[in-house]
C-alpha cells in the first residue's frame, strides 16, 4: 500500500474513533437522569463563576458538543474523500439525525424530556463546526489546484 494511502486510512480511522467518542459523550449525557444532569450543570456553573446561569451553561454545552461533532465529521468526510454531493447529503442528514436522537433518548431518561430549542442549538453548533472546516478544505483544494497549474 502506498504510504500516502496508509496515512490517509490511519487518519480516517482516528477521525471515525473521535466521532464515535463524541457521539458516546453526547448520548451518554442524554441518558443521565435529570437530577444527575442538573448536579453536573450546577457544578460547571459554579466553576465558571458569576454571571453564568445553569440554563446558559446547558445551552453552551449543547452548542459546544455539536460544534466538535460538526468539525470532526467535516474533517472525516474531507479526509475520506467523499464526493461533494454525497458529503453534503451525509452531513445534512447527520445534522438532523444526531440532535433528534439526542432528544429522543431523553424521553427515556428519568426526569428529562426533549426540547425543540435544544435541537436548534445543536444544529447551530454543528453548522458552526462543520462549515468552517469544509470552507477551509475547499480553499486548500482550490489553492492546491491553482499551484499545480
Amino acid at each position: 500500500m502506498d504510504p500516502k494511502q496508509k496515512h490517509k486510512r490511519i487518519l480516517t480511522v482516528l477521525l471515525a474513533v473521535g466521532v464515535a467518542c463524541i457521539l458516546a459523550f453526547i448520548w451518554g449525557n442524554s441518558v443521565l437522569p435529570g437530577r444527575v444532569s442538573s448536579i453536573i450543570s450546577g457544578f460547571v456553573t459554579k466553576l465558571l463563576g458569576r454571571g453564568m446561569t445553569e440554563y446558559t451553561v446547558r445551552k453552551a454545552g449543547h452548542f459546544t458538543e455539536f460544534l466538535m461533532l460538526g468539525a470532526s465529521l467535516g474533517l472525516f468526510f474531507t479526509v475520506k474523500g467523499t464526493a461533494r454531493k454525497d458529503k453534503a447529503l451525509h452531513l445534512c442528514l447527520l445534522a438532523l439525525f444526531v440532535p433528534l436522537m439526542d432528544e429522543t433518548i431523553q424521553l427515556f431518561s428519568d426526569g428529562r424530556g426533549p426540547l425543540v430549542t435544544d435541537i436548534w442549538v445543536d444544529i447551530a453548533g454543528y453548522a458552526c463546526g462543520c462549515v468552517p472546516v469544509l470552507a477551509v478544505a475547499a480553499l486548500v483544494r482550490w489553492a492546491w489546484r491553482k499551484r499545480k497549474r
